[in-house]
């Protein structure tokens, strides 16, 4: 079973800027990567990012920011199964 992963990243080229990037813990794998802009926050953009994401039969991790309905919501649809943490 792999091990997914969300975490913010800073970006060096621009102060401020941060990209949430998802990955394969087992492979070490990057799946996706969003910028997050300044008027918004990473928690939009984890949510988007679970639309093109597949995360069916996978373990999903994040910090207790991404502890949201709309988010567990979106992860109990595609995984078809709980919300970690909810």
């Amino acid at each position: 079973m792999l091990l997914w992963m969300v975490k913010p990243c800073a970006v060096q080229q621009k102060k401020g800027s941060q990209v949430l990037t998802a990955y394969c813990t087992e492979s070490s794998v990057v799946l996706g990567q969003e910028a997050i802009h300044e008027k918004t926050n990473e928690i939009p953009v984890f949510q988007e990012m679970l639309e093109y994401i597949d995360i069916k039969g996978k373990t999903v991790t994040a910090d207790a920011m991404h502890c949201q309905k709309e988010t567990c919501r979106k992860i109990k649809e595609k995984r078809r199964g709980l919300c970690p943490g909810a």
